[in-house]
């Protein structure tokens, strides 16, 4: 990707530049932008490195504790069974 600094008069001037830039690409162009931003926010180069992260975050409920939720979304929960 080629950098260029372009200096604008105003911050609308400069966020309309950008959208006409990104308008006139062509969908490949686009693709190929991403694909060097998701490489450039590696941190490894390894393996494991080649997936995009993925965070899960698993939380137990207390069935007698009274929860803040809605009683629709415990009744979901609790069907799903033990997890």
């Amino acid at each position: 990707m080629e950098r260029v600094a372009v200096k604008f008069d105003s911050h609308q001037e400069a966020r309309q530049a950008s959208w006409e830039y990104y308008r006139r690409l062509t969908p490949q162009q686009r693709l190929d932008i991403l694909l060097e931003l998701i490489g450039m926010s590696r941190k490894e180069a390894d393996a494991s490195s080649e997936r995009l992260e993925r965070v899960y975050q698993i939380t137990s409920l207390d069935p007698g504790k009274k929860t803040t939720g809605c009683t629709e979304d415990r009744a979901d929960l609790e069907a799903l069974g033990p997890g």
